[in-house]
Protein backbone atom coordinates (compact mmCIF):
# COMPACT_ATOMS: atom_id res chain seq x y z
CA UNK A 1 0.00 0.00 0.00
CA UNK A 2 1.46 3.58 -1.18
CA UNK A 3 0.58 6.47 0.64
CA UNK A 4 0.75 10.16 -1.11
CA UNK A 5 0.74 13.39 0.89
CA UNK A 6 1.28 16.69 -0.57
CA UNK A 7 2.24 20.01 1.72
CA UNK A 8 2.77 23.88 0.08
CA UNK A 9 4.98 26.17 1.94
CA UNK A 10 5.22 29.99 1.28
CA UNK A 11 9.45 31.01 1.45
CA UNK A 12 9.60 35.04 1.72
CA UNK A 13 13.45 35.82 1.53
CA UNK A 14 14.12 39.37 2.77
CA UNK A 15 17.51 41.62 3.09
CA UNK A 16 17.45 43.38 6.02
CA UNK A 17 19.15 46.75 6.31
CA UNK A 18 23.10 45.10 6.72
CA UNK A 19 22.27 43.06 3.41
CA UNK A 20 21.73 39.75 5.28
CA UNK A 21 19.02 37.62 4.33
CA UNK A 22 16.50 36.18 6.23
CA UNK A 23 13.87 33.55 5.42
CA UNK A 24 10.41 33.03 6.67
CA UNK A 25 8.22 29.99 6.01
CA UNK A 26 4.73 29.91 6.06
CA UNK A 27 3.20 26.05 6.64
CA UNK A 28 -0.26 26.05 3.89
CA UNK A 29 -1.14 29.04 1.96
CA UNK A 30 -4.26 29.48 0.84
CA UNK A 31 -4.92 27.93 -2.22
CA UNK A 32 -5.80 30.82 -4.44
CA UNK A 33 -2.63 32.71 -3.33
CA UNK A 34 -0.80 35.62 -6.12
CA UNK A 35 1.98 37.25 -6.35
CA UNK A 36 -0.53 40.50 -6.13
CA UNK A 37 -1.70 39.72 -2.46
CA UNK A 38 1.82 38.22 -1.65
CA UNK A 39 3.15 42.04 -2.62
CA UNK A 40 0.40 43.66 -0.37
CA UNK A 41 1.39 41.82 2.62
CA UNK A 42 5.02 42.07 2.24
CA UNK A 43 4.48 46.04 2.03
CA UNK A 44 2.54 45.79 4.92
CA UNK A 45 5.21 43.81 7.03
CA UNK A 46 8.11 46.05 5.81
CA UNK A 47 5.91 49.40 6.90
CA UNK A 48 4.81 47.90 9.87
CA UNK A 49 8.15 46.92 10.67
CA UNK A 50 6.95 44.14 12.02
CA UNK A 51 9.96 41.66 11.86
CA UNK A 52 13.91 42.55 12.89
CA UNK A 53 17.15 41.35 12.86
CA UNK A 54 20.31 41.36 15.00
CA UNK A 55 21.52 44.06 12.18
CA UNK A 56 18.05 46.03 12.11
CA UNK A 57 14.95 45.87 10.51
CA UNK A 58 13.81 44.25 7.17
CA UNK A 59 14.26 46.31 4.04
CA UNK A 60 12.98 44.49 0.80
CA UNK A 61 11.81 41.71 -0.44
CA UNK A 62 14.74 39.72 -2.23
CA UNK A 63 12.12 36.32 -3.39
CA UNK A 64 9.08 34.98 -2.95
CA UNK A 65 8.19 31.42 -3.99
CA UNK A 66 5.79 28.21 -2.69
CA UNK A 67 7.41 25.17 -2.23
CA UNK A 68 4.81 22.10 -3.05
CA UNK A 69 6.87 18.55 -1.65
CA UNK A 70 4.93 14.85 -2.72
CA UNK A 71 6.27 12.23 -0.45
CA UNK A 72 4.48 8.49 -1.41
CA UNK A 73 5.10 6.41 2.09
CA UNK A 74 5.44 2.45 0.97
CA UNK A 75 3.56 0.83 4.10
Amino acid sequence: MITKSETKTLILSFADNAGKKVNYTLQRPKADLDKESVDKAVADILNAKVFATETGDLSSLQESRIVTRKVETFA
